[in-house]
């Protein structure tokens, strides 16, 4: 079921078209608002909660797989490493998030809808 999951959220990600919202970010901007409290505190409060899970190293293979895509897929539309790699940790939390099935944790329940809706979280 997980796997399932997973592999949905991978889908969902590889569109050609999923990270063209970011063409519009100010990046400066973004990347300033996520360094400030409420999201950085948020953002490393669930970060180091993950840390502590175990997952099944079927299930990171693919979180590192979804990371990568992610990556590549908004790199193509914004060309800002940093930013990309913000996302890229992003969809690493909310992947993990969702292996655990813990899709009511701030990673899935702000992070994941935002992107979903077009919106670069911060």
């Amino acid at each position: 079921m997980v796997k399932n999951e997973l592999n949905d959220l991978l889908a969902k990600i590889s569109g050609s078209m999923f990270f063209d919202f970011l063409k519009k970010l100010d990046i400066d901007e973004s990347l300033d608002a996520r360094d400030e409290d409420p999201f950085d505190s948020q953002w490393m409060d669930n970060f180091n909660r993950l840390e502590k899970s175990h997952f099944d190293p079927n299930d990171l293979d693919l979180i590192n797989k979804i990371r990568e895509c992610v990556f590549k897929q908004s790199f193509k539309v914004v060309g800002s490493d940093e930013i990309s790699g913000r996302i890229s940790d992003d969809f690493e939390i909310i992947a993990k998030d969702i292996a655990l099935n813990q899709i009511d944790k701030w990673p899935v329940s702000y992070l994941w809808k935002s992107y979903q809706n077009g919106i670069f979280p911060k």
